[in-house]
């Protein structure tokens, strides 16, 4: 939650079709469950210089959620449809941005 006490991960899980939405929830509760999603077609770290390393998770909607290693724990920060390249890192950035806004 930031400091308006809004999710924009709830919120953008809310706009998702059922499927998109169920597959996101199995993904994310399997993550925290293990600590790691196996398949690189379900996850990912992306390759964006800052601090903390940002995960996506991915489903063939073209959707994206992403997440942060918050030890021990994970936090879903937001999601996206899936961006082109040159826009991955600026998702990264904002996703950071938020956990650090959650952290407050």
């Amino acid at each position: 939650m930031n400091t308006n006490d809004e999710c924009p991960v709830v919120d953008w899980l809310a706009s998702l079709d059922n499927r998109a939405r169920a597959q996101f929830i199995s993904r994310f509760k399997r993550l925290t469950a293990i600590g790691f999603l196996r398949s690189p077609e379900e996850m990912r770290i992306l390759q964006c210089p800052g601090e903390p390393p940002v995960h996506e998770i991915k489903v063939r909607t073209g959707h994206r959620m992403y997440v942060v290693k918050n030890e021990p724990d994970w936090v879903a920060t937001h999601g996206a449809k899936k961006p082109p390249d040159r826009r991955v890192c600026k998702e990264a950035q904002h996703a950071r941005e938020v956990w650090k806004e959650a952290q407050r």
